[in-house]
């Protein structure tokens, strides 16, 4: 029998609740991909086949409301199972997700997994809050992006990439992966020039740097003003 602490999920948060015999069971089935830049992993309204857990890399999620005139857009770092909102709701992704960067991820059979999942209480309870987390974040997203003001919400996305996808050092905030011009005004909800214009605003005060599509924040905390 294969020696189940090596696996490289085994002691992931998301895994370590299962019993041995229910993750030999997923492991089973488990496969390691990868994916190159722009590539898709899922459309919208596919048949939910797969959960991914990220390894190395950045993932975009994306959907538009009824109407195609609203753009919902998360990211999907490193160390994340995706698309966590899926489970257990219903049989197609309401999500497209594809690659920013080259990324490494393990597959998992989505039926499987919640087979398991939903039989195992304790590890339940975990995901229903980790879930419950989530859930709270994008709604209190969702009210940033109703404010009127484009520099207004150009400032709360970039306070998101940072507090989501930024790594701390020395009191400063880096986006560790290439975040284009077209990528924040999508996110913000606004124009490619409004929102270029408030970067070179931002660059010009010095409360950012913005070289070869990373992001660099020299003041973290007026950034997190917008979004608290």
């Amino acid at each position: 029998m294969t020696d189940l602490s090596t696996h490289p999920l085994r002691h992931k948060k998301e895994f370590t609740g299962f019993t041995d015999q229910e993750f030999q069971s997923l492991i089973e089935y488990t496969r390691f991909r990868k994916y190159g830049k722009g590539q898709i992993l899922f459309y919208e309204e596919d048949p939910k086949q797969t959960l991914f857990y990220l390894e190395s890399g950045l993932v975009r999620l994306e959907r538009y409301d009824i109407s195609g005139d609203f753009l919902y857009v998360d990211y999907v770092k490193k160390g994340r199972l995706f698309p966590y909102g899926e489970i257990f709701s219903g049989d197609m992704y309401h999500y497209t997700a594809s690659a920013l960067t080259n990324v490494e991820l393990y597959a998992l059979p989505f039926p499987l997994f919640e087979d398991i999942l939903s039989k195992n209480p304790s590890q339940l309870l975990k995901y229903y809050k980790e879930l419950s987390h989530i859930l709270k974040e994008q709604e209190r997203r969702i009210q940033f992006l109703v404010v009127s003001s484009a520099h207004t919400r150009v400032i709360q996305s970039l306070s998101f990439l940072m507090t989501e996808l930024g790594d701390e050092k020395n009191g400063e905030i880096e986006v560790p992966y290439p975040i284009t011009i077209n990528e924040i005004a999508a996110l913000s909800g606004a124009s490619r020039e409004t929102t270029g214009q408030i970067i070179q605003q931002l660059r010009k005060s010095e409360k950012i740097r913005y070289v070869h599509k990373r992001l660099l924040f020299n003041e973290p905390d007026y950034f997190n003003e917008y979004t608290h």
